[in-house]
């Protein structure tokens, strides 16, 4: 619920790039679109930018930014 009090359906896609590397998609869905709706849809957006660097820190380096 995502504290919305509402359902939000997250969806996260790995593609393998040709390269080696990996290409993350986050999307999200269900969020309304009112101004305090879309106030946390993109609020949401940037916790998940900063997941994903997380993200790429542990695997790479083994550090915990978390």
């Amino acid at each position: 619920m995502c504290g919305t009090g509402y359902p939000i359906v997250i969806t996260m896609e790995l593609q393998p790039l040709d390269d080696g590397g990996t290409l993350l998609g986050v999307s999200e869905a269900g969020w309304k679109t009112d101004e305090p709706g879309l106030k946390v849809s993109h609020k949401n957006c940037s916790g998940w930018t900063n997941m994903a660097m997380c993200l790429k820190s542990w695997i790479e380096h083994g550090t915990d930014l978390r």
